[in-house]
């Protein structure tokens, strides 16, 4: 979770103010070094811990510095003085690099940029007030300055319990944005600040009409040429391992690549997640280093409030298992860590849902995607009635036809559109959230997201990636082995191993014996063990302990959210601590609400 905020101002005294309230902000982080830099008008400060990879270089008149890696075309891994000389000598020609990684360039004649991977999920948020630049990891970052005021955006705000992201970027804060995907920030002391695009998925004919074998030769050899380009030089590694397809397939293309790796979960010994997990290690002939400790009450307190208070909400307060701090398993277990955790949404699986929706008649494409990432937000008609004290009916409408227009590009097909819409959405502001307050621990390796292999599965057709296909296919060519361990699943019903799955079809008979079997299973646990082993339910279930003991923390602010939101609606939708609320999803049914929940916690903040 390495943050970083910067000002260019002219005002010296309000620089001063500024890295002051900084530093402020950024105590809440345990065991966080804060650093800070000064070259004419320009401020920065930056945080890390001691796995966070990160250099500088700093001159009379000019700065750059890197927090995290960052690869080029050529496959060089740069560092901050050769970011900084790359930009000085190319500016508005430098292209985008691999990685994951935050880098800052500043020149003598005080033309600046800051630049992110290619899909943007190191945050960066920005504003412009007058002659100054704010710019920062989290909107608490932009309003440490003194010219930029905490003011409630409503538009903001009812873009992010709409979509659980951001719309045209807007946050909570009135006038600070989150960078675009695919963009970098570029600020001129005389023209002000403006967002370059320097990455866009371009739709392609190359692989339309290829066969699958042809597709599945090509995405091995990208997967396995990824592993070696993100590998880091003499460092080691850790993956993320669930036991599931995603974490599986990684786990078999590192093994295959030779590289040495620690294998890490986090659970009960007794979790499905464990033991799936344990069995693909004990496959691999791997040691499997559990983190068996559950976020205390006041951790889950304190995550929940500086997330809202950080972040201003749109991350969906994933990444739990941040709460320990940087003193973690994780940490002690390597530097840098490799997850599987945007696979699913960067090579098919929960974004081949959401490009393959069945359409009803004369219904577009984007109004189904619009709906499948409203079902993680209010209902339109809802949100109006909620901010209708500070919102007319109508603007709830209007948004969604912006969200609708950013996302219908032309020249693109149905697929193509949901494939960006999802990375787009919740890629970016839910999964990108949960890996940057991961980076307290150990720095994310992301060989997933690629341009080169973005741009691959932007332009494949639809059958091959949907059902989740292509993984599968890709397991059972990578390690057999792996793919005839069962499937441990959050259904309760213990799914068939690939090479089972590839040989038959299961019948009525057998899809009911697994459904029945799954009933008894959750009855036992539920009634008997008085418990429940799907460890990631645990974390978003808003019933369990830690979400009750984070309902209650945030009870008090409902009296400060009367004036922007309608208290009856309010309790209808999140009803008082101590009630139990109903759904049987939550993960997508308690998204909005954990939003909601942040609102108030946001609220505590007093406003300048």
């Amino acid at each position: 979770m390495s943050h970083f905020a910067l000002t260019y101002d002219a005002n010296p005294a309000r620089r001063k103010q500024f890295l002051a309230a900084i530093r402020q902000t950024f105590a809440h982080l345990s065991g966080a070094t804060v650093r800070v830099a000064e070259t004419g008008s320009l401020a920065v400060a930056w945080t890390h811990w001691e796995n966070t990879p990160w250099n500088c270089t700093d001159h009379p008149e000019s700065f750059g510095l890197l927090l995290g890696y960052a690869l080029t075309d050529a496959d060089e891994q740069l560092d901050a003085r050769r970011l900084l000389a790359a930009w000085c000598a190319q500016g508005g020609e430098l292209g985008a690099f691999d990685g994951y990684f935050l880098g800052i360039a500043s020149a003598p004649s005080g033309a600046l940029s800051v630049m992110c991977d290619p899909l943007g999920l190191f945050p960066v948020y920005y504003t412009q007030k007058g002659d100054v630049l704010v710019a920062g990891s989290s909107p608490a970052c932009c309003i440490a300055h003194p010219a930029c005021p905490n003011v409630l955006d409503p538009l903001g705000l009812a873009g992010i319990l709409l979509t659980h992201g951001l719309v045209e970027g807007r946050t909570l804060v009135d006038g600070v944005a989150r960078l675009s995907m695919g963009h970098r920030l570029e600020w001129q002391p005389e023209g002000g600040v403006c967002e370059r695009e320097i990455f866009r998925l371009q739709p392609e004919e190359t692989w339309r009409d290829t066969s699958n074998e042809e597709i599945l030769v090509r995405a091995a050899a990208m997967m396995r040429h990824s592993i070696r380009r993100h590998l880091p030089r003499a460092a080691e590694t850790s993956l993320l391992l669930s036991g599931g397809l995603d974490s599986r397939l990684m786990a078999a293309v590192l093994s295959a690549e030779g590289v040495a790796y620690t294998p890490f979960t986090w659970g009960r010994r007794d979790d499905f997640e464990v033991r799936a997990a344990r069995a693909v290690a004990e496959a691999l002939r791997l040691t499997l280093t559990v983190d068996a400790d559950d976020p205390s009450l006041e951790a889950a307190v304190a995550l929940a409030r500086q997330t809202a208070q950080g972040y201003a909400v749109p991350g969906g307060f994933g990444g739990m298992e941040a709460a320990s701090g940087g003193d973690s398993k994780l940490a002690r277990a390597a530097p840098y860590f490799w997850s599987g955790i945007i696979f699913d949404y960067t090579w098919g699986g929960l974004a081949a849902r959401l490009f393959l929706l069945p359409t009803k008649p004369g219904e577009r494409a984007v109004d189904a995607h619009f709906t499948s990432v409203n079902t993680w937000g209010i209902a339109p008609g809802v949100l109006a009635r909620l901010l209708h004290p500070i919102l007319p009916e109508s603007a709830v409408e209007a948004l969604i036809c912006k969200w609708k227009a950013s996302r219908d590009l032309p020249g693109l097909t149905s697929e193509q559109k949901g494939y960006m819409a999802s990375l787009n959405g919740r890629t970016r502001f839910h999964l990108g959230d949960v890996l940057h307050r991961l980076s307290v621990h150990s720095w994310p390796l992301l060989p997933w997201i690629e341009r080169q292999q973005l741009q691959f599965v932007f332009n494949l057709d639809a059958r091959h990636v949907q059902n989740r296909q292509l993984e599968m296919e890709l397991l059972l060519r990578v390690n057999p082995r792996l793919a005839a361990i069962p499937f441990d699943t959050n259904s309760f019903r213990f799914g068939a191993s690939l090479a089972k799955k590839a040989k038959f079809q299961a019948s009525w008979s057998r899809k009911l014996k697994d459904r029945l079997l799954g009933h008894v299973r959750r009855w036992y646990w539920q009634y008997i063990r008085r418990s429940d082993p799907r460890r990631y339910y645990r974390l978003f279930d808003l019933n369990a302990p830690p979400w009750r003991a984070v309902r209650a923390a945030a009870e008090p602010n409902r009296s400060r959210a009367a004036g922007i939101l309608d208290p009856h609606v309010l309790a209808e939708l999140l009803p008082p601590a101590g009630v139990p609320i109903r759904h049987n999803k939550p993960f997508a049914a308690g998204a909005s609400l954990r939003n909601l929940i942040g609102v108030l916690f946001w609220l505590e903040q007093p406003p300048r």
